[in-house]
């Protein structure tokens, strides 16, 4: 959905909710200090928690190949791929994959050591 989205847009979208995060968090910081009497404590502690989410939002938003957790989708093919490779192992004549070669099908390997066979008996012969 993101990557429809006009670049310009995404960009004025990241730079508010980065103004309003890290005002959210100062004013979160600063109602905190005054409540246990921390000042300036908790409001650095706020702002640097608003600036760091931020960050991490943009760096989400803007450049997605650089985030460093994986999405729902790479989540997804993930446990698709564990499930075929378990199916695999339970069921020997399952097909693995859409490239696989079915079991009448030759792969390069069996060529090979067909190939291989057939040449010694013709030196013996």
């Amino acid at each position: 959905m993101i990557g429809n989205i006009p670049e310009s847009r995404r960009v004025t979208g990241v730079g508010l909710t980065m103004g309003l995060s890290v005002g959210l968090f100062a004013y979160g910081g600063l109602w905190l200090d005054q409540q246990f009497g921390t000042k300036p404590w908790l409001l650095l502690l706020c702002v640097a928690a608003g600036i760091v989410g931020s960050i991490l939002h943009m760096i989400h938003v803007l450049m997605p190949e650089m985030w460093p957790w994986p999405t729902d989708a790479e989540k997804a093919a993930r446990l698709h791929k564990a499930e075929l490779q378990k199916a695999a192992s339970r069921d020997p004549m399952h097909k693995s994959s859409p490239g696989a070669p079915e079991n009448d099908e030759k792969t390069e390997n069996d060529e090979k050591t067909e190939a291989s066979r057939t040449e010694a008996t013709r030196t013996e012969d």
